[in-house]
């Protein structure tokens, strides 16, 4: 039994005064994307058949911000019982034995600023009507603070990048960002004072190149994890806990479909089971490897060889089945099979758990 059942999907959408709208007893629709080389994530929302005076004001900017809660309700816990072993199985390993619900599994995976509105038709096919509406929103996680946030001060000699990175998260808080997961700083310290005059966003660049990291907005937190390190959170992939199909093998890592998970954010761990990604890569290396004797072969033979398409050699894989999630791409429908997420993986390696400095995780 899977230990994902009844989905949960939860909008809210804020005014300047904090009051909430909560849309979620409609149709909701939503792609969300977020990648490590983006400073924010980015969501188009679609909610169907609203009332024209709450599509108007959500139009007409009267609403500032939202939040997408999604996931899974679960199942309630049940007595646990002994478990009946037919005869023939007695002695026998059973693999992927079942995983058992344990509550609700969902939270929030996405707050943005909403940018723009507009109102459509829910059809699909201009020839094909259809009764109803639907309204677009579109949101961007940080966008007024990576857009307006600005430094303009001076750093006494001896600053080192911490200081930097804290005066940067100053400016953004009064755009209602806060201090997330962050890397240590190197301790470098400079000889001379500088002036700082430039945008907020252009200093976080500066800071996470002298730390060699990535930094994003992430539910309105400022977020900064080195290449060299992960969030220390792993997730378990497989059929029963919403793996669908098997994963992909990509020049860059891997590319994994799962039903949605809240638990999985960028840089987190996921685990997956390596055989299917073993198989697939040895098949693709033989494929090559054949085409490539033939072409030296010469004659026909390098003349199908030719003709025959070779893929590009798939990136390393993980020997434990760990990978660091990248980059992440959720689409779902409160009314329809949608409800998964696509996750951009790459092999950890060298990398460590991340160890926070100058912020709290």
């Amino acid at each position: 039994m899977s230990v994902n059942w009844l989905r949960y999907c939860e909008l809210l959408l804020e005014d300047s005064d904090k009051a909430s709208l909560n849309l979620s007893e409609l149709r909701v629709g939503f792609e969300i994307n977020t990648h490590v080389q983006s400073t924010g994530s980015t969501g188009v929302i679609s909610v169907y058949n609203l009332s024209k005076e709450t599509r108007n004001a959500i139009m007409a900017g009267e609403y500032k911000k939202l939040r997408l809660v999604a996931g899974y309700q679960g199942v309630a816990a049940q007595q646990e019982q002994e478990p009946v072993v037919p005869d023939y199985m007695v002695g026998r390993v059973q693999e992927n034995p079942q995983v058992k619900a344990s509550g609700p599994n969902y939270g929030e995976i996405f707050s943005g600023e909403i940018r723009y509105a507009f109102a459509g038709s829910a059809s699909e096919k201009p020839d094909q009507p259809s009764p109803d509406n639907v309204l677009k929103i579109q949101a961007i996680d940080g966008h007024q603070a990576a857009q307006e946030a600005t430094l303009n001060t001076t750093v006494a000699a001896g600053y080192d990048t911490s200081a930097i990175h804290l005066l940067t998260l100053r400016s953004f808080n009064p755009y209602g960002v806060t201090a997330g997961a962050t890397g240590k700083m190197p301790p470098t310290r400079f000889p001379r004072g500088k002036v700082l005059y430039q945008t907020a966003s252009q200093a976080m660049d500066n800071v996470a190149a002298q730390c060699r990291a990535t930094w994003q907005f992430v539910d309105g937190k400022l977020q900064m994890v080195p290449e060299d390190s992960y969030l220390d959170r792993i997730t378990v992939l497989n059929s029963q806990t919403g793996l669908i199909g098997s994963p992909k093998l990509t020049q860059e890592g891997i590319e994994i479909k799962c039903l949605i998970d809240p638990n999985i954010r960028l840089h987190s761990l996921v685990q997956v089971d390596q055989a299917a990604l073993n198989s697939r890569r040895n098949e693709l290396e033989s494929v090559n490897k054949a085409a490539a004797e033939a072409k030296a072969s010469g004659g026909e033979a390098a003349k199908k060889a030719g003709a025959q398409k070779t893929e590009a050699p798939p990136a390393d894989i993980a020997a434990d089945g760990v990978y660091i999630v990248k980059g992440i791409r959720y689409e779902g429908d409160t009314r329809s099979s949608n409800w998964f997420m696509t996750l951009t993986c790459v092999v950890r390696d060298k990398q460590t758990a991340l160890k926070t400095s100058g912020a709290q995780q």
